[in-house]
């Protein structure tokens, strides 16, 4: 189906009315009310003409599970779109008009969100904020219904603990979650629209020097959208795009860190690889695409890679694609009883992308009091990775019952985790544990390495 097409089904399979997410009228009635109430503001930034905005409008924001959670907050959605007639309820968001949703758009881009290098904002992104402004939590692009509500929970949590609201057991936080503050970046990677694809797609081909490539192609790799998946893969091929990429380790490494999941057909080919620094860059890349799709060809490349480094990173990248598949999970729990102790502990570093499972609680809490330490630690930042609060009290026991002080430290920082603290607090533990040479800055940010 190519994007134009996606695009005009999504419209068609919309209600005719909005969804049912109450969106406020304005910005400055929404904190009133936010603050008259106390009550979170949640704020949605969306764009037209993009798969990964189009689902998000059409498809999570309509989920009777997402409108049941926004009806305990304030909900603002920003775009500067127009959608209809001025003076009637706006097709794509409902019962507010097209000019306040732009007003939003204007005040959210002024203080809540941050601008690129040319003045754009990342789309979709989504806000929680305190009704005093201050940010709860925040993630860019696109997410799926069981990561919004991870949101939604977690936020109204943060800001009332005796509100009283489940976390559902589906929920899991998303991969690009930044707690107490908003993604900033002075490159554009902006995700593009299919008439700004088309054309970027156009401008690189016939010739470098009229537009700056590598701002242009990073949005091409944000782009959810076949062409540019199509575009990304023959780049890969060659190793080169004109004479502004030197390997194609930088477009990997690109991929990884800014595309969406489709990006994971562009990747896979290099599973096979001859080169074994290619196949790490390509399993890293697809650990943090984290494509269900990805999940048969992971575990065929598993199944028959002899690489103990390219084999330990490919457990990590089926635990993160595959954390809604019952056989993935199955494998990482045989290997976290195995053997080797690099592929158990990046067993168990993988199994932080399974939560609620009850083998996989069993593994990890187990795992706690293994003889070797760096396991514990594995097990430990697991369920810091997975966002365990549930289990935050056996960490605090097994962090007090250490005689290590370094082993503490460890679990000290995984605690911090589950307290509210980025991943970028435990980066560093993550890749010594885990033997890992790349990095992840999807999960742990740009310091990550």
């Amino acid at each position: 189906m190519t994007g134009a097409r996606s695009l005009a089904v999504l419209a068609a399979l919309a209600p005719a009315a909005a969804a049912d997410v109450p969106w406020a009228a304005s910005f400055e009635g929404a904190f009133e009310r936010a603050l008259e109430e106390n009550k979170v503001v949640f704020v949605a930034v969306n764009m037209d003409g993009e798969l990964a905005n189009e689902r998000m409008a059409y498809g999570v924001y309509r989920e009777k599970s997402i409108a049941g959670l926004a009806a305990s907050t304030v909900n603002l959605v920003a775009s500067r779109f127009e959608h209809g007639s001025k003076d009637r309820p706006c097709k794509r968001f409902g019962t507010i008009t097209c000019a306040e949703h732009r007003r939003v758009e204007k005040e959210v881009r002024a203080g809540v969100v941050k601008s690129d290098s040319k003045g754009y904002v990342i789309a979709p992104q989504h806000v929680f904020l305190k009704p005093t402004g201050e940010v709860l939590l925040s993630v860019t692009y696109e997410i799926d219904r069981s990561e919004l509500e991870w949101c939604f929970v977690t936020a109204l949590l943060a800001l009332d603990p005796e509100c009283g609201v489940q976390m559902p057991e589906r929920a899991r936080p998303p991969r690009r979650l930044i707690m107490k503050g908003v993604h900033g970046s002075g490159v554009s990677i902006r995700p593009l629209s299919k008439d700004e694809l088309e054309e970027t797609i156009r401008t690189l081909r016939a010739g470098f020097g009229a537009i700056d490539e590598l701002d242009a192609f990073n949005q091409i790799l944000a782009t959810d959208d076949p062409e540019a998946v199509k575009y990304a893969a023959k780049e890969l091929k060659t190793g080169y795009l004109s004479m502004m990429f030197e390997t194609q380790q930088s477009t990997l490494r690109t991929i990884g860190a800014t595309s969406p999941a489709s990006f994971w057909k562009a990747v896979s080919p290099f599973l096979e690889a001859k080169g074994e620094w290619l196949r790490n860059e390509a399993v890293v890349a697809l650990e943090q695409l984290g494509a269900p799709k990805s999940v048969p060809v992971l575990k065929s490349a598993l199944s028959k890679e002899k690489s103990r480094q390219v084999k330990k990173n490919l457990l990590r990248a089926l635990g993160a694609a595959g954390a809604t598949h019952k056989g993935a999970r199955k494998e990482l729990r045989r290997y976290a009883g195995g053997k080797e102790p690099l592929l158990r502990r990046n067993a168990l570093l993988a199994l932080a992308w399974h939560a609620g499972d009850a083998k996989v609680d069993e593994v990890l809490l187990g795992a706690l009091q293994a003889e070797d330490p760096l396991e514990r630690r594995a097990a430990a930042l697991a369920l810091a990775v997975g966002r365990r609060t549930e289990h935050r009290d056996a960490l605090q026991r097994a962090e007090e019952a250490q005689r290590d002080l370094e082993d503490a430290q460890v679990m000290q920082r995984a605690l911090s985790v589950l307290d509210g603290a980025n991943l970028a607090a435990i980066a560093a533990d993550v890749a010594s544990v885990g033997g890992d040479r790349i990095p992840r800055p999807r999960f742990f940010g740009a310091g990550d390495g």
